[in-house]
């Protein structure tokens, strides 16, 4: 929905309560970022004036700011005054808190309390903002501290709440996510898990674990992956990301790699490396693993984007080189800590590997491999496919070769990569010609062998069968 609709349909006023920070204060800027006036309700007045202020100065909008109490019984005699002449389309309920303990261990008048500013307040607006709401047939009304923040006696009045919160829902911007196809049980499920989280024991997790995170507004967010279609709101990392990592190739394949495709994995990511460009892979065993690695050994810049949170380490065999890659780099995640990967977690983690690249690399990929993921994300980004040809024997280039043929650049050597992505000038940066960062060029020279001692024939007989190309035992 574009600015003119969104003001159309849900102007010209939003109420938010709760809204001197966190959540709230959030509510208030996106809201703001549509054109919509603000009247913000919290007990925190000073809190909110400064968010005002930089709403006013941003967007050039309205702003009221009331401090207010929901948690005493007379709350709406005071607040009606101030926002009955206003035309509010949407209203934000986001006000809550709850107490640690059972029932019957909070005193009585604390609990009133909890129910009020839990369930009553939210449910007093509602009726009455929500009337003139059905009057204009236009508006919506969000319910987060209702059904969430009454922890400490949830039985009645998250029941009373959640009735409120599907028939309010079920009229307003619940629709919109009905019709966004999100069925009810998964947006009921995000709702709820809303009721065991703290953003500061999340925020203190993070910290002890040496995780950073950064949003979409943040600077040090990767400004390729902002590109693409469905980047995550945050994205967690360990180590560090720099403003030189857009100019990043990923390379991925098979974990079961051929020699020759060990062999072709490591002379790109070094070629790539020296050239001063970024390697960005998944930190799988086999190819994953090689293009770390040998970027690493030619003083390059590494990034491992990871399936799960980042308190973990998957697979297990490759903790020594996620320690490497952050002391070179970043390991990253959408996930959140204690998220372990499961089979769903990687086709999506792909859509990052290609995300913050300029080109992905395919080396040694069969029809069902993982790797076809990185492609199909990659294509439908507008990013480069790369794909190192394969044996038409081996099962392991199926799919490679089948993409090349299909329009996938054929890979001989690092310069068809820099070439494709206009970047030929990078290659001076590793100290060598365009034409030694060609992939040949860069594998060790192999000695030839002396001649054979006419005194033992057997000796002669093998090495004459010996040649440049991989041969069968059997031959």
């Amino acid at each position: 929905m574009n600015k003119n609709d969104f003001l159309e349909k849900y102007g010209p006023w939003a109420l938010v309560t709760g809204a001197s920070s966190g959540i709230g204060a959030e509510f208030c800027r996106q809201l703001s970022g549509y054109g919509l006036n603000i009247v913000m309700i919290a007990r925190r007045k000073s809190a909110m004036e400064e968010i005002a202020a930089n709403l006013v100065e941003k967007y050039s909008v309205e702003v009221k700011t009331i401090e207010s109490d929901l948690s005493k019984d007379d709350f709406f005699a005071k607040l009606e005054p101030e926002i009955s002449s206003l035309d509010i389309g949407i209203l934000i309920n986001n006000a809550g808190f709850g107490v640690k303990g059972s029932f019957l261990s909070n005193s009585l008048e604390r609990e009133l309390e909890l129910l009020n500013v839990n369930c009553r307040a939210p449910l007093e607006l509602t009726h009455i903002i929500g009337q003139k709401m059905l009057e204009r047939k236009k508006g919506g009304i969000f319910f987060l501290s209702s059904v969430l923040g009454y922890s400490a006696s949830p039985y009645f009045a998250n029941y009373a709440a959640s009735k409120a919160y599907n028939l309010f829902m079920g009229g307003a911007l619940w629709s919109e996510l009905k019709a966004a196809g999100i069925e009810d049980r998964p947006a009921q499920e995000i709702v709820a898990a809303k009721n065991n989280s703290s953003p500061d024991d999340e925020m203190a997790a993070l910290e002890r674990a040496g995780v950073t995170a950064v949003t979409w507004n943040d600077l040090g967010y990767p400004a390729r992956l902002k590109e693409i279609a469905d980047p995550p709101p945050v994205l967690f990392y360990k180590g560090t990301l720099l403003a030189s990592d857009d100019r990043s190739v990923a390379i991925v394949g098979t974990r079961s790699p051929t020699t020759y495709g060990r062999e072709a994995a490591a002379v790109l990511s070094r070629g790539l490396a020296q050239a001063g460009l970024t390697v960005v892979s998944g930190l799988a065993l086999g190819i994953d693993g090689v293009a770390h690695r040998a970027a690493l050994e030619n003083g390059g810049r590494t990034i491992a984007v990871m399936a799960g949170g980042l308190d973990g380490v998957y697979p297990k065999d490759h903790t020594a080189l996620f320690g490497q890659v952050q002391e070179h780099g970043a390991v990253v995640s959408e996930q959140t800590l204690g998220v372990r990967p499961d089979s769903r977690s990687f086709p999506r983690r792909n859509r990052l590997i290609s995300g913050m690249s300029l080109g992905s690399v395919v080396i040694e990929a069969a029809e069902g491999s993982g790797a076809r993921h990185t492609v199909y994300h990659a294509l439908d980004q507008d990013r480069e496919v790369f794909c190192v040809p394969g044996s038409i024997f081996s099962p392991a280039s199926d799919f490679t070769n089948r993409m090349i043929k299909e329009g996938a650049k054929l890979v001989m050597g690092v310069t068809d990569i820099l070439e494709e992505l206009n970047m030929v000038e990078a290659a001076p940066k590793a100290g060598k010609s365009k034409k030694t960062l060609n992939a040949l060029e860069n594998v060790p020279e192999q000695l030839s062998f002396a001649t054979a001692d006419d005194d033992f024939p057997e000796e002669q007989a093998l090495l004459s069968r010996l040649t440049d190309a991989p041969l069968h035992i059997d031959e």
